[in-house]
């Protein structure tokens, strides 16, 4: 979990976690990103303070470092581009925004290597960070209405309430973005990943914090690194418990074999919609005086919004015309074919 390692994971706790929909928490991505750079902040400030960003310049280095002990893989390099430009903004008092970050590492990416595009952790993971970005502020707000959560009401039980509304809503935003493509790639849907990794997640930072430590102190004094092994060991023992547990659930999954292209779109096109008439149905619900107050706010800046405006048209047509070449391109490796015609048969070998 800590370093992506799985080649020494039995057979039977891999099918585990693909059937409770829990595979993603032992592949490095984001998620781990994010709990390394909560942490790297949280002891650069105890460290340093917020004297000269020296808390920001540790979080930046240790973040891309291990991005390139983990093997660059592309959820990570995805992680460690948005976290970046995260801290960026921070560093240059500048406004954060996700989805910003989120195209900004999609455009380095495919900048680099356009054949990325076809690449399954590529497309996983960039799904569920805009799964996250788009869909779950809405789940959000479904969640507390039918909870029954009241803003600004304060009290332990509310506080348990919205961390589990909360987290429940994380979970299937990122299965709402990703099942498809999920099982197109791999064949299987799991209907328990949302309550699965809402009950495994919060042992993910303990296991990545003690195991790190493990390894750490393993290179120092031996009976320290066992200790931190053994407390590793516990959270480990909890996170397999559930992981188990739910793959062992009747009807926890089920085997849907290669769902199609065009069901992906279409099903893209149908969340697409919807979260089309949300978003309208929300505007509509602004009141007049506030509308009123925007337009007249928004005078001065109109034109030069609509020159905008066809920029972003012919660079959309730029990015349209340069994915079409990318798919074109030679993909560097060897292709040898046999075509079996019948009465004779070919071998055709391209370089």
């Amino acid at each position: 979990i800590t370093l992506g390692i799985r080649g020494n994971i039995p057979s039977q706790v891999k099918t585990d976690f693909s059937r409770s929909g829990t595979a993603h928490l032992l592949a490095i991505s984001g998620l781990h990103l994010s709990i390394i750079t909560g942490i790297l902040l949280s002891l650069g400030i105890w460290l340093f303070g917020k004297r000269h960003y020296l808390y920001l310049w540790l979080a930046l280095a240790i973040i891309w470092l291990y991005a390139l002990i983990t093997g660059m893989h592309p959820p990570v390099v995805r992680g460690a581009i948005m976290a970046s430009l995260f801290l960026a903004a921070e560093l240059s008092g500048r406004q954060r925004s996700a989805f910003t970050a989120l195209a900004f590492a999609a455009a380095v990416m495919i900048g680099i290597s356009p054949q990325i595009l076809w690449d399954a952790s590529f497309q996983l993971s960039f799904l569920a960070m805009a799964g996250l970005i788009i869909i779950y502020p809405s789940l959000r707000v479904l969640g507390g209405r039918i909870a029954g959560l009241v803003p600004g009401e304060e009290g332990a039980g509310v506080t348990v309430t919205r961390i589990v509304v909360d987290g429940m809503s994380v979970s299937v935003a990122a299965v709402l973005a990703t099942w498809p493509v999920v099982a197109h790639y791999f064949g299987i849907v799991s209907f328990t990943g949302p309550l699965a990794t809402l009950l495994a997640l919060p042992a993910l930072p303990a296991v990545i914090m003690t195991g790190a430590l493990a390894g750490i102190l393993g290179i120092v004094a031996l009976p320290l690194a066992q200790v931190a092994g053994w407390i590793t060991w516990l959270f480990l023992s909890y996170l397999l418990l559930v992981v188990n547990g739910f793959a062992a659930l009747p009807f926890s999954h089920i085997v849907a074999g290669k769902v199609s292209t065009g069901f992906i779109i279409a099903y893209y096109l149908v969340i697409a919609a919807v979260l089309w008439v949300t978003a309208r149905k929300r505007d509509e619900e602004t009141s007049a005086s506030e509308a009123v107050v925007r337009v007249r706010s928004a005078g001065p800046g109109l034109f030069s919004r609509l020159a905008g405006q066809r920029v972003m048209i012919l660079l959309m047509a730029m990015a349209v015309l340069t994915t079409v070449v990318a798919g074109n391109m030679p993909d560097g490796k060897l292709h040898v074919s046999f075509l079996d015609v019948g009465q004779g048969d070919a071998i055709l070998i391209q370089t």
